[in-house]
């Protein structure tokens, strides 16, 4: 009974944050207990990967997002215009996962899939719908910029939303034909695979990411996720100072958080043109290294720095 009435409170408290959001929060729990037992008894297979795997990821994503966003929301004053951002970014991403479901449903493709005018159609809407939530991602960002938010958490939100809608743009870059898809009649057009067909080869378990090959998913995937890694390491960092753990200044703590997102877009940078190069995830060369070290390990080290040594006095 308890958790009923807890239940209906936190959906009444997110219907008002924003109603596509919480559409998408319910929706996805709802697909995520219809799915699942739906995996363990078809064996309908896409491209030779089991129907129902897509949707279980995708609706995994959107739970960790729209929760993440109600919360933020719920303590941020963005007026109107960032309330019209919450409820495009909500409900264009009820399409997606609707759309996505529907053609596993089907037993094919969603992403990349031109075999037939109407799987055409709804690749197109999917596509359209995410430049929706690109687009509205911005805006958001631009209203939050504007709030001048306070805090650790603050900052980390406020560069969480363009390091997202970067994230959410790069996964325009798996849209464009890819060699001699359209010479073969454009059956399937884009893809995420660099340095081979675009059929499933050897991946990561569950996730799927190419074992063998580029796989630019991964830089997507982790950019649209910033929004729940960076403000968590601000949180880790509010608790630590605030049990005397550390004894850093609010400046230097604020500094950290800054190295924090410089870090998560080197990661991002990183993974993309490693992908670009057909290289997998797994076997990077002296390149990626070199890459991983600059863009990603020293701010790290700065933030390491600014937020756990002492300042010489």
């Amino acid at each position: 009974m308890r958790v009923a009435i807890r239940t209906r409170q936190l959906l009444a408290a997110g219907w008002k944050v924003s109603t596509g959001l919480t559409v998408l929060t319910v929706a996805n729990a709802v697909v995520l207990l219809v799915v699942v037992p739906l995996r363990l008894v078809d064996p309908t297979l896409i491209a030779g990967i089991p129907a129902w795997d897509k949707p279980i990821k995708f609706s995994i994503a959107f739970l960790a997002f729209g929760p993440t966003m109600l919360w933020i929301y719920s303590r941020v004053k963005v007026g109107r215009v960032g309330r019209i951002g919450l409820e495009l970014v909500g409900w264009s991403m009820v399409v997606e996962i609707t759309l996505i479901v529907m053609q596993a449903a089907r037993g094919v493709m969603s992403h990349f899939n031109y075999s037939t005018p109407f799987d055409a159609t709804v690749f197109s809407l999917m596509a359209a719908f995410t430049g929706v939530f690109a687009l509205a991602a911005l805006i958001i960002g631009v209203v939050i910029a504007r709030r001048r938010l306070d805090g650790l958490i603050g900052l980390a939100i406020t560069l969480s939303v363009p390091i997202m809608t970067l994230g959410a743009i790069q996964g325009f870059s798996m849209t464009a034909p890819k060699p001699g898809q359209v010479a073969a009649g454009r059956l399937i057009v884009g893809g995420h695979t660099i340095g081979a067909s675009q059929v499933p080869g050897p991946g990561l378990p569950f996730l799927g990411w190419s074992t063998e090959h580029g796989d630019l998913r991964i830089a997507h995937f982790v950019g649209l996720h910033v929004l729940q890694i960076l403000p968590l390491f601000a949180l880790l960092l509010t608790v630590l100072a605030a049990r005397g753990v550390i004894r850093a200044s609010q400046r230097r703590l604020r500094g950290a958080v800054w190295s924090g997102g410089v870090a998560y877009v080197g990661l991002i940078l990183t993974l993309y043109f490693q992908a670009m190069r057909g290289q997998s995830i797994v076997a990077p060369d002296g390149l990626t290294v070199a890459m991983a070290l600059t863009l990603i390990a020293l701010p790290v080290a700065t933030a390491t720095a600014l937020a756990f040594v002492p300042p010489r006095r």
